[in-house]
């Protein structure tokens, strides 16, 4: 499903107004559908107090022609307009005026807004203070204003485009926002209603067509292309009955260390139970007795003396041999390899070395280049941080997280995995945002299991960028069915990897 940002959506808007339709006409339709949501969302709606607060945007616009669609439909409404009348556009002018010649009740001010309330108990508050273009704090009157609408008790909160306060592109709160029961979004969701916080100020989505034309966005020709992922967007390939396990996908893992053995363990597995046909585990000589007990149907290749139980530089000559006989369709480098010095300088110099193979770069792997970001040029990499792991890497804060992900992506060439409660994926022309998955999945070896996915569906022949979407949507929906089955607290690594097939015959329905 593509979602806008901020920018484009204002150009959408531009070019509509500009060739086709006025604006004017886009607000009365936005204030219709807007009407008919309410309609059908709000029992017994002829019983109803209504308050509508304005701003002096083009959302105010949108809140006039909701009042005077509402006001014959409820049993009393009233409008409190917190801005200048002169800074109204000549849209929002013109359905400000409507709503004064057709006599609606204004209140004056916020005392008479809170004496009103006091008296009458609104059951709907319709939340038109703030648009999609807030990009600063809220501050002196508007932040009285929502914060007495988020006070106050038995009310349903109805948000147009986007709850106010909310960033519209990064989902931030600029300092409070409305917390709403249903946002509206004309056109299409927006960044903001998708990423956090602003996905929890949102409450339900609904998304009304206010008649703008298809032609508008075909000759806009957007630059970046937003998507939310949808079940249905998940195609997985049907593999060949002539297949064989040296073409069905070869994967090696690198990784392990004494006392990490199970992340590296945990990849691989991943990796074998999403399709995989040959799935390879380079560890340490000193962990191999652990991983040979544990993993049966994987295989382990011990690299060292018997006594190191992590690696050494000199061990990326050993490694490359193995990789160079074998052929691998993509490597994942980092579940629990450690960050000893001898450990940083062996991973540098595979990265160095290997240039045509694909590689999921996870856990301590990322952290081995956060000083060495050249290395990533030329390279076929998919990169899986956290925001921990992501903030060390670009040493800045991650406000804007979205923006920051796709920027990387573009300047490294590199595909972005930046996990979290509203993970990304980019390649820096299209950024995906993905919703399955819970709090539940917060635990130790879900980042591995991950990893192992997406090499998996890499090796099997998607491109990065696509075999990353539905491995993050995947390994989400298996969390989801896990809690849903039994709860969010008994969500585990393991759970997930024993679950994958299950959950693909699922998705493939």
């Amino acid at each position: 499903m593509k979602i806008y940002s901020s920018d484009q959506m204002k150009n959408i808007d531009f070019e509509t107004i500009k060739k086709y339709i006025p604006g004017n006409i886009l607000m009365e339709h936005a204030g219709i559908e807007t009407v008919r949501i309410i309609e059908k969302k709000i029992q017994n709606l002829s019983e109803k107090k209504v308050i509508v607060l304005a701003g002096a945007g083009n959302n105010g616009g949108d809140s006039f022609v909701v009042a005077r669609g509402l006001s014959s439909k409820v049993s009393k409404l009233d409008i409190y307009f917190i801005g200048e009348e002169e800074k109204l556009s000549e849209d929002s002018r013109l359905n400000y005026n409507i709503c004064k010649k057709l006599n609606l009740n204004f209140i004056k001010n916020f005392e008479e807004l809170m004496e009103l309330n006091e008296k009458f108990k609104y059951d709907i508050i319709i939340d038109g203070i703030f648009g999609i273009g807030l990009n600063r704090n809220v501050i002196g009157e508007h932040y009285n204003l929502i914060s007495f609408v988020n006070n106050l008790k038995n009310k349903f909160v109805i948000s147009l485009d986007i709850p106010s306060g909310v960033n519209s592109n990064t989902g931030e709160i600029q300092k409070i926002g409305i917390n709403a029961d249903l946002t509206i979004a004309y056109h299409g969701g927006k960044l903001g209603h998708f990423l956090y916080p602003g996905r929890e100020y949102r409450g339900k989505l609904s998304i009304v067509d206010i008649g703008i034309p298809n032609i508008v966005e075909s000759e806009d020709d957007l630059d970046d292309i937003y998507e939310i992922i949808k079940k249905e967007d998940i195609k997985f390939k049907i593999r060949n009955k002539n297949i064989h396990k040296g073409n069905a996908g070869k994967v090696v893992c690198i990784g392990g260390k004494t006392g990490f053995s199970g992340a590296i363990y945990m990849a691989s597995e991943a990796a074998l139970n999403s399709g995989s046909g040959l799935v390879y585990s380079i560890i340490p000589k000193g962990i191999n007795t652990i991983l040979e007990q544990k993993s049966t149907e994987t295989i382990t290749v011990p690299i060292g003396d018997e006594k190191r139980e992590y690696f050494r530089a000199i061990d990326y000559v050993e490694t490359i041999n193995f990789i160079n006989e074998i052929k691998p369709d993509v490597i994942i480098l980092g579940p629990g390899i450690g960050r000893e010095e001898e450990t940083i300088n062996y991973i540098l110099k595979l990265l160095n070395e290997i240039n045509d193979i694909n590689i999921v770069l996870d856990a301590d792997g990322l952290y081995a280049i956060k000083d060495d970001l050249a290395i990533l040029y030329g390279k076929n990499i998919i990169m899986t941080p956290h925001m921990g792991e992501f903030k060390r890497i670009i040493k800045s804060d991650i406000k804007n997280k979205l923006e920051k992900a796709k920027l990387f992506s573009e300047n490294y060439g590199v595909i972005t995995v930046l996990k979290g409660a509203d993970t990304i994926i980019s390649n820096g022309k299209k950024t995906y945002i993905n919703l399955t998955g819970n709090p539940g999945m917060a635990t130790a070896g879900t980042g591995d299991v991950l990893a192992g996915i997406i090499a998996s569906f890499v090796g099997q022949g998607y491109n990065r960028l696509e075999a990353s979407k539905i491995s993050v949507f995947l390994h989400g929906y298996i969390g989801d069915k896990i809690a849903e089955y039994e709860s969010e607290e008994g969500v585990t690594a393991n759970k997930i990897i024993k679950k994958i097939g299950e959950c693909i015959k699922d998705i493939k329905k």
